[in-house]
């Protein structure tokens, strides 16, 4: 859907920053998409 979409456009435009907080925390990634979806 457009949430999720948008979410992947999100990551790989930030990649470099959001890959080290990922790194250290997998649910890092659940946690933005469900921000993302509720805002």
């Amino acid at each position: 859907g457009g949430a999720l979409e948008l979410e992947l456009a999100f990551i790989n435009t930030n990649a470099n920053a959001l890959g080290i907080s990922i790194e250290i925390n997998p649910n890092a990634l659940a946690l933005l998409a469900l921000e993302l979806i509720n805002a």
